[in-house]
């Protein structure tokens, strides 16, 4: 992005990360800058931000961020993003094509100088995904899966809760076609992952209407064609008005399997479902089972914590390594740049985590899926710093919800239930595509959430996806 947009991102990132005053120099000093260019920086945030929310300014003491209760980060984020000459590029590049570079910078209503400087910014992105930026005409070129994801996990990080990016689609019918998929196959998907899937058939359709396609192997289609999801969705339902306008080939409809499986979702026969699982790990009779109870034993090894008596941890593995195994084996060009999760768990916790990447590059060579992506080795490591925290009868009940992934979420639980203790039972289940009306049903306090809801029938509280100072007594304020 531009340097005064990430420098505008980036006081706000200070700013939220702790409930206290900031003077103009430490800015000055974590920045880089000078104090006229910050002051500018926060005059130009404050227009920005809600009508409830502000940097407040005060002589002797310096700035500080003041949130809204329903307005979070994430939300404040994406508007300086969805700003930026960066993302608008890539916006115009997912439109049209471009004869020539002149051509988007008319486009764009900047000079040809700082149009090549933007493309730049362009092509660093785009590499980290294997893609690349052709000329004559201007567009990116590559895997075509990897383009939908790369673009998917774009705008998902400029449109945040309820916005709607794609005029010339009906949000609607995605929504009844993922509803129409839940109910042929008895699951209930996670709301940010149902978000994602919606995002990433806007995008496939827009770019299939544009003449792109994919090709997938003939192992990866067989494999689909073959499993009881496709079975279910594909060949054993009646058709449906809208089915033909989003997925028309094989192919088309193996893509949507991948993106589905590797989608978090609950089973809505849950604790049978769960019972079942638990039973044939520990029988060890069905052959599919058996790596994932070697994983569990190399990691008790390396790490040096029991974990094979623990039925929670244990029934997350199953779940957890049957996705993974799938990402790996079928999806190996999905080269995701790190998220700010991994590289915080990775540095707050490196002897654990790489205790748990030994292990895991161990497992991973018996199966062969190396190399093990650090995403997915501190997805484990938090699901074990997270087993060490014991849980208790507390005495309010807070929903939390994130679109970080499982075991993020169970890294969070676990801060919290480390600073409030018996104070506070966490729920982190919530389903459906209706939010409202599920969060109503619940039998909850408050929500604490790091993504941008609207709920009014409980107290909702906006924090950090890395829990900061500020959030944490926020919370407290609650429970008091």
């Amino acid at each position: 992005m531009e340097r005064d947009i990430n420098r505008q991102i980036g006081i706000l990132r200070i700013l939220s990360e702790e409930n206290i005053w900031f003077t103009i120099l430490e800015l000055e000093q974590k920045l880089g800058c000078s104090s006229k260019t910050i002051r500018k920086d926060i005059s130009i945030i404050n227009d920005v931000l809600s009508p409830n929310s502000s940097i407040c300014s005060i002589k002797g003491q310096g700035v500080r961020l003041f949130l809204a209760p329903d307005q979070s980060i994430a939300e404040v984020i994406s508007k300086f993003f969805k700003r930026s000459l960066t993302f608008l590029t890539f916006q115009q590049l997912l439109e049209q094509n471009f004869s020539t570079v002149s051509s988007l910078a008319d486009k764009l209503y900047i000079p040809l100088s700082s149009m090549n400087k933007v493309l730049s910014r362009v092509e660093a992105h785009i590499e980290k995904f294997g893609l690349s930026l052709a000329k004559r005409p201007l567009r990116i070129v590559g895997n075509e899966v990897q383009i939908l994801v790369m673009f998917s996990d774009l705008y998902l990080e400029a449109f945040v809760g309820e916005e709607w990016p794609f005029t010339e689609y009906k949000k609607e019918v995605f929504e009844r076609y993922l509803s129409y998929i839940e109910e042929k196959l008895n699951i209930t998907l996670f709301i940010s992952d149902r978000r994602r899937l919606i995002f990433f058939m806007a995008i496939f359709l827009k770019r299939k209407e544009q003449g792109y396609s994919f090709k997938l192997d003939k192992e990866m289609i067989d494999c689909n064609v073959a499993s009881l999801y496709y079975v279910k969705i594909f060949k054993n339902s009646e058709n449906i008005s809208f089915e033909e306008e989003i997925l028309q080939t094989v192919e088309e409809k193996v893509l949507f399997i991948i993106a589905l499986k590797i989608a978090r979702y609950k089973m809505n026969n849950h604790e049978k479902s769960k019972q079942e699982e638990l039973m044939h790990y520990k029988e060890g009779k069905i052959h599919s089972y058996l790596p994932i109870v070697h994983f569990i034993q190399l990691l008790e090894q390396e790490v040096g914590v029991k974990l094979k008596d623990n039925d929670e941890f244990i029934y997350g593995m199953i779940d957890y390594c049957r996705r993974l195994f799938y990402k790996l084996r079928f999806m190996p060009y999905l080269k995701r740049p790190n998220r700010s999760t991994t590289n915080y768990i990775k540095e707050k916790y490196n002897s654990t985590f790489c205790l748990v990447e030994k292990a895991f590059n161990q497992w991973g060579e018996t199966l062969y899926i190396n190399p093990i992506p650090e995403e997915e080795i501190a997805k484990v490591t938090m699901r074990i710093i997270a087993k060490q925290v014991e849980n208790h009868i507390e005495h309010k009940r807070a929903l939390l919800i994130t679109d970080e992934g499982s075991s993020w979420k169970s890294y969070m639980k676990s801060v919290l239930i480390r600073k409030f203790g018996k104070k506070l039972k966490i729920e982190d289940e919530v389903y459906g595509a209706d939010l409202e009306e599920s969060v109503q049903l619940m039998d909850i306090d408050f929500v604490v959430t790091t993504v941008p809801l609207h709920i009014e029938s409980k107290p909702l509280i906006c924090v950090s996806t890395i829990l900061q100072e500020r959030d944490l007594k926020e919370i407290e304020a609650v429970l008091h």
